[in-house]
């Protein structure tokens, strides 16, 4: 099975210095809009206004996204897609948590997972790529 290749965030303006901030942009404003990556000869994205984080997962034929992190209601939603654009399932938030955002996604310590904020605090979801069963619940600092 081949690979996604060269995958990229795209940026608002991809010349602003975040590190220095200027212009004293919030989180928020800083978030990549889409990603980017080709599969088999082909070019696909994710682009939407209010944000999208993206990791490539290890094995480099799915991707990890966050749609809207921080915003809330249905622009906020967490899934794997394949590298040929497919959602292969969407990450459900836990009953307690449904207040929450996500508002994450990376790897710790090789586990997928997807951090939810909110008035109950931070918690980060690890995930299996799998199935996209949750396996581990803990509070996020």
């Amino acid at each position: 099975m081949t690979k996604l290749q060269n995958f990229r965030h795209i940026e608002v303006d991809p010349s602003y210095d975040k590190i220095q901030n200027p212009k004293r942009l919030t989180v928020r404003e800083l978030l990549p809009v889409g990603a980017t990556w080709e599969y088999n000869g082909q070019k696909y994205e994710v682009l939407k206004p209010w944000g999208v984080l993206a990791v490539p997962l290890n094995d480099f034929r799915s991707i990890a996204i966050v749609e809207g992190p921080f915003e809330p209601g249905q622009k906020n939603h967490a899934y794997i897609m394949n590298a040929d654009g497919s959602v292969r399932f969407e990450i459900n938030k836990p009953s307690e948590l449904t207040i929450s955002s996500f508002s994450d996604v990376y790897y710790v310590s090789g586990e997928l997972c997807f951090f939810l904020s909110g008035s109950s605090g931070d918690f980060r979801l690890s995930i299996n790529e799998n199935d996209g069963a949750i396996s581990k619940i803990n509070p996020s600092r």
